[in-house]
């Protein structure tokens, strides 16, 4: 779910819909909406993989980047055995420790962990009937316009490759006058190899170093450059736009000047800001949201002065209670109906030589 559709559904649970006048600004909205779904990935975590290297002699796991994890499933080692091998362990601070006779000897384990939900930011993804080309002195770019300050590590274009190109080099900028910068504050590269010659294209992430911190409505665009003529790379756009914080530019003297298509937009996505929620629990997640948003209110009414008299504040706090309730109600349901995981997940079917290590018959 993309984030500004998400605040806009919340304005209308609010009755908040008065552009000139606007009870809630989009970054309070923002704030009650993280922290339902905080609360919401507690109860329902989003199931993820990830492969973390070991090390030689060390039963110790280094789980430091799962920044995001709620609870973590399992831990499997070494990757590739069928059936596969799984270990009891203990997760403690950002230490995963094998509960095994067995020490790693190198090479990665697989983590099963469960990571908080997040929302789309910034984004642009329908609509493709063109591309623009990106080769030697022929750079692109999309502008796009944070609704909110927040980090920015990797973001993903929709693009394909022709012949045999050199790297694709993504920059972040800021827009300075009309035009990027020139000047990377962030940036990542993404190898030739693995991109497809499919002319429908294909999206791809790309990793950013370092981390940024973007500010509320302040513009940006993503830069795509390829420094050798080898081939070309083709980033696909909807030459109609329809993503209403941007437009797409093109270059053909590497940078030095930039031709705007302000009727276009490039496909992108803002990275690691999104942790899909399954569309039926949205809902679930607007509901804790708007009651958040409600108890809020009713702390700064108790010392203003307001038009519905001095029961204002108790009134959008007894509101607010009620959605809460009716919040945790909701987790609760879909937390026994998803319930599987950690408990049974790991029960092998009959019994084993070992109670450290589980190989399933």
């Amino acid at each position: 779910m993309l984030l500004s559709a998400a605040i806009a559904e919340l304005r209308q649970d609010l009755n908040d819909e008065d552009t000139q006048n606007y009870r809630w600004t989009d970054e309070d909205l923002e704030r009650h909406i993280n922290h339902a779904l905080a609360n919401y990935s507690h109860f329902v975590p989003v199931d993820t993989v990830i492969d973390i290297a070991t090390t030689s002699g060390s039963r110790d796991i280094d789980a430091a980047s799962l920044t995001d994890q709620v609870t973590i499933y399992g831990v499997e080692y070494p990757i590739g055995n069928f059936p596969p091998t799984y270990h009891r362990f203990q997760h403690f601070e950002d230490t995963i420790s094998l509960l095994s006779l067995a020490t790693p000897t190198g090479g990665d384990a697989r983590i099963f962990y469960g990571r908080i939900a997040s929302l789309t930011r910034e984004q642009f993804t329908i609509g493709q009937n063109d591309e623009l080309s990106i080769y030697d002195d022929n750079h692109a770019a999309q502008s796009f316009t944070p609704r909110s300050a927040h980090p920015l590590s990797s973001v993903w274009v929709k693009i394909y490759k022709a012949l045999a190109p050199s790297s694709l080099e993504v920059g972040i900028q800021k827009i300075v006058g009309n035009d990027p910068s020139g000047i990377d504050l962030s940036s990542g590269t993404l190898l030739a190899a693995g991109v497809t010659t499919d002319t429908d294209g294909d999206w791809y992430e790309v990793d950013l170093a370092p981390t940024i911190d973007l500010a509320a409505n302040e513009q940006m665009c993503i830069c795509l450059t390829e420094a050798e003529n080898g081939g070309s790379y083709h980033w696909l756009q909807n030459t109609y736009g329809g993503y209403p914080r941007g437009i797409a530019f093109h270059s053909t003297d590497a940078g030095a000047n930039w031709i705007y298509h302000v009727s276009a937009d490039l496909l992108f996505k803002e990275g690691d800001t999104y942790t899909p929620i399954p569309l039926q629990y949205e809902h679930v997640v607007l509901l804790g949201a708007s009651a958040f948003a409600l108890k809020e209110h009713a702390v700064s009414a108790i010392n203003s002065i307001t038009l519905g008299g001095p029961q204002t504040a108790a009134l959008f706090h007894s509101q607010g209670n009620d959605r809460y309730s009716d919040f945790r109600a909701e987790l609760l349901r879909i937390s026994r109906k998803s319930k599987v995981r950690s408990s049974t997940m790991y029960v092998p079917a009959t019994g084993t030589g070992s109670k450290s290590i589980v190989d399933w018959p």
